[in-house]
Parts: structure tokens; sequence; C-alpha cells
């Protein structure tokens, strides 16, 4: 798990967890960021709940600190993912989805990305990456205010700013 820390006492973000990043075959980018790289595979159990979970398949690979999330998702996947996945994204090949943040206080942002024009895509709950906590998983396309998607999490206990 990346190293959570803040620079600022005013921030909302605790920490980076994932760049999410859709390919067209996890593996294969898995494979070239190892061998160029150096990156080496990571949370693989957590791997296998998000592939299971949100209908994908899914590798995390960490190098230099970060986690690198090659992700593919399926060609059928349930309706409640059809907000998540925008199936005329997937048609324009590899690029980046989204960054994943830990977050302090998830309602608050929402609020101000929701004063800011951001289109919420989704809120699931989800196992953490420990496995055991189970979060809720925001999803907003803020593409029109900074270019990206930003899926972010309540930061869990262990990792909050003291």
């Amino acid at each position: 798990m990346a190293e959570v820390t803040t620079e600022r006492d005013n921030t909302v973000v605790a920490g980076m967890l994932h760049l999410e990043i859709l390919v067209a075959d996890p593996r294969a980018a898995a494979d070239y960021f190892a061998e160029v790289f150096g990156a080496v595979e990571v949370e693989k159990e957590f791997a296998a709940y998000i592939s299971e979970r949100f209908d994908c398949e899914d590798i995390h690979m960490k190098a230099g600190g970060v986690i690198f999330q090659f992700i593919k998702p399926k060609d059928e996947f349930r309706d409640e993912l059809n907000t998540w996945w925008k199936r005329d994204e997937l048609k324009n090949g590899n690029f980046i989805h989204n960054i994943t943040l830990f977050i302090n206080d998830p309602e608050a942002l929402e609020e101000r990305i929701a004063k800011k024009g951001g289109i919420k895509m989704g809120k699931a709950q989800a196992n953490a990456p420990d496995g055991v906590s189970q979060l809720n998983v925001h999803m907003y396309d803020l593409r029109e205010q900074c270019g990206m998607n930003v899926e972010f999490i309540q930061t869990p206990p262990p990792l909050m700013p003291k």
C-alpha cells in the first residue's frame, strides 16, 4: 500500500491508492512494466477481489512507490457498473481511467465536487486493500474540470493523519 503523507493541514487528500489505467491486455502491460521499469506485482488478493467485484481483469504493479493498476473491463458486465465503465470510453484504447485517492472526509469532498459541476458515476461498497474493512468507493467524472475521473475512499483508520 502507498505511504500516506499530508504536507498541509487543510488538504482533503490523505494519499494515493492507485493510478488506474485501462489497457487491452493487463498481463502484457504488467510484464512490460516489470521488464522495463523493474516493477513488482503486488496486492494479488486485492486485485483478484476487484476483478470479481467490478467485472474486470486487474493486475497491480508497484514501481517507485506508485501502484499502477492495469485493468480491462469484461466485454459484458452487470448493469450496476454501466456508469462506472462507460462503453464509449472502452473503444478508445489504452488510457488513464482514474486516480484513486484516500480522502479524510468523503462527504465534504462530495459537496465540493457537486458545487463545481462534477458528475457522479457511481458509489459501491468494496473491501479495502487490507481485505477486511468495508469502504464506500465513490467515482466522479471530472474530465471537464481537471481532465480525469477521480475515485476516492475514506482513509482507513490506521492511515488517518493524527
